[in-house]
């Protein structure tokens, strides 16, 4: 009966059911970030609206809400983690809905994390996985684009 039940609804944090390639890699890799983060009293929503709860007994402060697995590429990949937070944030490439003072231990967990050489090759790996994913997703409006940057022909038909 699991399978007529919508994959946002039938997801826990034991079993998820994702139809979108990126966002079950970006999940995947948002509990491997998470995993020593206690307690993670706050919910995580991806752009398709993948749900990864508060842990088990915690209430949620706060919900992250994820817009593309871009902004923690640019995040993680950034020389001032602190900065490319705010950017992103900005940008409206994540929003925080709730307490809104809760998510600064999250943001200190992300930005003062001090990275094994086994944690950055994880990380690596899992960013390349991201963009490729990323990458492979196309959007109703997609268009495939041929040429070199901004010539004429090629602007033309980004446009059109």
């Amino acid at each position: 009966m699991m399978a007529s039940v919508p994959a946002k609804l039938a997801m826990t944090e034991e079993a998820w059911k994702i139809a979108d390639e990126p966002a079950g890699k970006t999940l995947a890799f948002l509990r491997s970030l998470l995993r020593d983060f206690h307690p993670r009293d706050f919910t995580i929503e991806l752009w398709d609206g993948t749900r990864l709860p508060a842990e088990h007994v915690q209430f949620s402060r706060f919900t992250w809400k994820i817009c593309d697995s871009a902004v923690l590429k640019s995040m993680l990949s950034s020389a001032n983690r602190q900065v490319a937070l705010a950017e992103q944030y900005i940008a409206g490439e994540f929003d925080i809905i709730g307490d809104m003072e809760a998510i600064f231990p999250l943001a200190d967990h992300l930005i003062e994390k001090d990275w094994s050489a086994s944690e950055l090759l994880h990380v690596a790996r899992c960013l390349v996985a991201l963009r490729a994913a990323s990458q492979n997703k196309k959007g109703p409006f997609a268009v495939a684009l041929r040429g070199p940057r901004h010539e004429k022909a090629r602007d033309r038909a980004a446009i059109r």
